[in-house]
Formats: C-alpha cells, sequence, structure tokens
C-alpha cells in the first residue's frame, strides 16, 4: 500500500473515508469503537476564522470564507473561536497562517457531549507556528493538573516546538498532522494521536519534553485511558548534557493503551519505557504492535547518536501487555535492565538481538541473527536482516524485501498462536494474506 494510500486511510483501527462531504470516522484498538459523522464545509471555508490581529469572534452559523484581519468573523485565538457565543458540534475553526503565542483551550459544558467534533485546522495551504497547546488551564491539581479542559476536539495540522497537554478530563481528543514537540497525556480518555512528526526534542537546552502517557489515578480524577498512538514518526529526542536519561515515549501507565504503526529512530535511552508511581494505578490491556524501531543510542555524547545500543523497548513495570509484529533493527530488542513487570508477552517480531530476557514470554519471533532464542520454543533465525532499507534513521524501510515466501518472516505465525490475532499490517494491509500471518509488522 502506498504511502499516500496509508496517509489517507490510516491503518488498523483508524480509518477515515470521504464520501462527498460526508466523513465517517471510525477508531477501533485500544478505544473499542467510536463513530463520528459529520459534514465537512467547502475548502477554505470555516465557521470561524484566528488570524494574529483577531476581530469581533461572531461565530457563522454557515461554513464562510476568510475576508481579511479585524473581519467579524476572526478571532485573536483558538480559544476565543472556541469559547465564542454559537459554536456547535461539528463546526470547524481554520487558523491562518502565521506565527502565534502558546494556546490554551478551556471546557465549553455545552460542547462536552458533542456527537461529532469541533475542528480547529490550519487554514488550508498555509503554514501555522506555535509554541505550546494545553487542554484545560485551571492548574487544581498537586501537580499543576487541569479539570477544565475540553471534550470531542480535533486538532489538525499545526507546527509547534513545545508540548501539546492534556490533562485529566480532556476525552474524545484527535491530533492529526501536527509537526515539531511532543504530546503529554496524563488522566486524559479517548485520545488518538496519529499522522504526525514528533521531534527532535533534546533532554535539556530544547522546548519539548518526552512524548509522555502517564497515569495519575491517585491525583487526578480519571485514569489515563482508551489512547490511541497510531502512523506517527517519533525521533531525535537526545540527551542535551551528559549523564541524562531521556526516551522518545516515556509512560508510567493507564488502561487500553494502542500504540501502532509508528516509526522510532535516534532515541537516546530507549523508544519506549513502561515504569510506574506510586499513584499510578499501573497498566492494564497495552497493545505495541506494527511498529519499526529504527536506532537506539547510547547515552552520549550529547545530542549525538552515532554509537548505539540494544534496548528499543523496556517494560520495565509492565502489566498486562502484549508487544506483536514489530519490527525492530539490527542489534535491538525488547529489554529488561531491572523490573517488576508481569505479563508481558513477545510475539511474532523480528527482533535484531536473540538474548530473550525474563521475565516476558516469548513465542514465534524470527530473530535475524544466526541463532534463535532458547525462551522462545517457536522461533526462527534468519541470519539477515529482511528488509527493504535495512538503515537504522530516517532512510529506513522495514518492509520485507525480495520475493514473497523468501525471508523466512514470510507466512510464518500460524492464525492460532495465542495473541496473534492481528487484522492489519503496518500499511493497513489485511492479514493474514497466505495461511499464516507474516511475522514483524509488514503482511504480504
Amino acid at each position: 500500500m502506498s504511502w499516500l494510500l496509508r496517509l489517507l486511510l490510516g491503518e488498523g483501527g483508524f480509518g477515515r473515508i470521504s464520501v462527498g462531504a460526508a466523513m465517517v470516522i471510525a477508531l477501533g484498538g485500544g478505544l473499542g469503537a467510536y463513530y463520528v459523522t459529520t459534514t465537512a464545509p467547502a475548502a477554505g471555508t470555516a465557521h470561524l476564522w484566528v488570524d494574529q490581529n483577531g476581530g469581533s469572534c461572531i461565530h457563522s452559523a454557515t461554513a464562510i470564507e476568510y475576508t481579511g484581519t479585524g473581519d467579524t468573523n476572526s478571532c485573536s485565538s483558538m480559544d476565543n473561536a472556541y469559547s465564542a457565543s454559537g459554536v456547535a458540534c461539528g463546526d470547524t475553526i481554520n487558523v491562518k497562517g502565521g506565527s502565534y503565542a502558546s494556546q490554551s483551550l478551556a471546557e465549553v459544558v455545552g460542547l462536552s457531549g458533542c456527537g461529532s467534533d469541533v475542528v480547529i485546522q490550519e487554514a488550508p495551504s498555509e503554514a501555522v507556528t506555535t509554541s505550546n497547546i494545553t487542554l484545560g488551564t485551571n492548574n487544581v491539581g498537586p501537580n499543576g493538573y487541569d479539570s477544565n479542559a475540553p471534550d470531542h476536539i480535533k486538532l489538525i495540522g499545526f507546527g509547534y516546538s513545545g508540548d501539546i497537554t492534556m490533562h485529566s478530563d480532556a476525552n474524545f481528543i484527535t491530533v492529526d498532522g501536527v509537526a515539531g514537540g511532543s504530546v503529554y497525556i496524563q488522566g486524559a480518555t479517548n485520545i488518538t494521536v496519529t499522522n504526525s512528526e514528533f521531534g527532535p526534542c533534546p533532554s535539556s537546552g530544547g522546548s519539548c519534553g518526552r512524548m509522555h502517557i502517564l497515569d495519575a489515578g491517585g491525583e487526578e480524577a480519571t485514569t489515563t485511558s482508551d489512547i490511541l498512538i497510531e502512523g506517527n514518526t517519533i525521533h531525535d529526542f537526545l540527551i542535551g548534557q551528559a549523564g541524562e536519561h531521556w526516551e522518545c515515549m516515556y509512560n508510567s501507565g493507564g488502561a487500553n493503551v494502542t500504540i501502532r504503526g509508528n516509526i522510532f529512530y535516534n532515541c537516546e535511552t530507549y523508544a519506549i519505557m513502561m515504569e510506574t508511581y506510586a499513584f499510578s494505578n499501573g497498566y492494564s490491556n497495552w497493545l505495541v504492535e506494527n511498529n519499526w524501531f529504527g536506532r537506539m543510542c547510547n547515552n552520549g555524547p550529547p545530542n549525538n547518536c552515532n554509537s548505539t545500543r540494544a534496548s528499543a523497548v523496556y517494560p520495565k513495570m509492565a502489566r498486562n501487555t502484549l508487544i506483536r509484529f514489530n519490527s525492530f533493527s539490527s542489534g535491538t530488542k525488547v529489554t529488561n535492565e531491572g523490573g517488576t513487570s508481569s505479563n508481558v508477552r513477545v510475539v511474532a517480531n523480528i527482533l535484531g538481538d536473540n538474548v530473550c530476557d525474563a521475565p516476558y514470554t516469548y513465542n514465534y519471533n524470527v530473530f535475524t541473527q544466526a541463532t534463535g532464542c532458547a525462551a522462545d520454543a517457536n522461533d526462527t533465525a534468519l541470519n539477515l536482516i529482511p528488509y527493504i532499507d535495512d538503515s537504522d534513521q530516517a532512510a529506513m524501510n522495514y518492509h520485507l524485501e525480495g520475493a514473497v515466501g523468501s525471508t523466512g518472516a514470510d507466512n510464518y505465525v500460524p492464525t492460532s498462536v495465542t495473541d496473534s490475532g492481528l487484522a492489519t499490517d503496518f500499511d493497513g494491509q489485511s492479514r493474514p494474506i497466505n495461511t499464516n500471518r507474516d511475522a514483524g509488522s509488514d503482511e504480504r
């Protein structure tokens, strides 16, 4: 499937199908099912506009074109537009190109029960940049979390240098097609982050943090749950000073979380680390599937990823976590460097290192070395790297190379294998095509 088609259709449990002006959105995976039907306005029209000077910020019942700065339908910020009188479920707010200060959005009670999202997006063919976007404004918790975050919002196509932060009662939020910094999720529910690029974000001297999915059930009103991170490129999360610890994605728990179809590279310590806090409710039903894991750095020198390490995914304190059908670069693996995880299953991956760390369980994994792993009774060893481009940075292409059936990863995983029931691959293509599923992220 082409990259353009992947962008249009998404993959796995996220799809977008346009029929005329009607749009049907379906979210699945860890999210269960969530269906929304909206009627999109014509391109270049919106119910409200945001520009750098603002205007009277008067809502239009029908989507209209932008008529100029200071116009009656122009607002000075995303929040002013979202909270304007008359804004309705399914409305579109377009943001004109330019550089904006940080944006914060507060809950509008009348929009919290929407059946269709309010779309806040970059105006067509324009570039919008900001530093941070924060959902919630009242900072009521002991660690500054917010309890007045908006619900049913879709943020589309912004560039930013800092963080998009979703705390506590943020619910049914989609972040789509953004570029720049990172995303911080804590206490939020029904969150989708897709088709975006995150990084570079150095550990010091930069304006963005790590990607975070954090659970703080003892501090916030809600448990972080129903999170989908899909189809993103997450890269260059490097240390800024010697001795710092930095991952592309740092997690502390949550329920029904799916990390699917992403590309990770140049992650300083790990691509994904799963730890926990005393106030966390821990992990329940986490899926890490169909991802590409490229270069992991080796903790120095600062701002440099010339040396590599084996550790790509570290489920240190994870519970009830399934890591399946991912493609790892040469030398990288699922690692344990000390922790108290339980019920972590590693199934049908292509792993770049044949050391199978306990206490994880392994089944039907393919190893790129000459020998497999004794902990996996159904493993196979390829003694080759079976990807179209096995580089471990931006040029990586971990689709299977050569003719169908030529790699040893093809048609390898029986459909009867526990935890192997994944319906799609990295590109959204159906699994299986043949009798069995292919190992790794690519089905062909």
